[in-house]
């Protein structure tokens, strides 16, 4: 799993599940106003028009994370996850902080489920393939979901960790069957779409799975360029 976007957000859980769960009228009315403009902004960023910035951006970004030393047909799928978490991300979580910090409550619950939902498949891409390279964060993992049992009063460590450890497992698996990545981020869609409630009862399925759509709109046309690169 990708640790420190995810540590920012377990900071603001208490947070957000002090608010609840949003009524249907809010998920309703936030839905349509905010994800066409984050849809249209995120979509332009990785459009025709900025394909050569992109293609610097996820050459400069090969160079710091690529491991010639360990062959990975999923490179590139690595890559996309890795591109999408540092660029996209970032300014999602900042706004889910500014938004807790001003009481903005609808745009809070919203900010915070829709990041939710984006991490939910990078992670799945990102943690299948350190599997496959053999490198893992099982430390770091342990400990996120230690401080997340802190925060919530629950004693779900080991079985948070066991969890995830099965999912990068069969992640890698997904991956190396289809090494692009799109099968894995359209599973990782699908999950959450069979899911009858999120793990946390507080959170929006609508918003979280609009945030993991989000990000299976935005692989594809990263992904085209990152397979590309020398």
């Amino acid at each position: 799993m990708s640790i420190e976007s995810d540590r920012q957000l377990l900071s603001m859980m208490s947070s957000r599940r002090g608010v609840g769960r949003p009524n249907f009228n809010e998920v309703t009315s936030m839905l349509r106003a905010q994800v066409p403009p984050v849809r249209d902004f995120s979509l332009a960023a990785v459009s025709d028009n900025q394909r050569e910035a992109l293609k610097r951006s996820l050459a400069s970004l090969k160079a710091h994370v690529s491991q010639p030393e360990k062959p990975n047909p999923a490179e590139s799928a690595g890559l996309t996850a890795w591109y999408l978490y540092a660029t996209v991300v970032p300014g999602f979580v900042e706004q889910t902080r500014r938004a807790d910090m001003t009481g903005n409550l609808p745009f809070f619950r919203f900010c915070y489920d829709f990041t939710r939902g984006m991490m939910h498949v990078l992670n799945d891409v990102i943690s299948a393939h350190g599997e496959i390279e053999g490198d893992t964060t099982d430390d770091k993992a342990k400990q996120y979901y230690a401080e997340m049992d802190a925060m919530s009063g629950t004693n779900l460590a080991e079985e948070r960790f066991a969890r995830g450890k099965t999912r990068a497992q069969a992640g890698s698996n997904l991956l190396r069957e289809d090494p692009s990545g799109f099968s894995l981020v359209d599973s990782s869609v699908m999950q959450l779409r069979r899911l009858g409630v999120m793990e946390d009862p507080c959170q929006a399925k609508a918003y979280v799975i609009a945030g993991a759509e989000l990000i299976k709109d935005l692989y594809k046309p990263v992904y085209d360029i990152a397979k590309d690169l020398d």
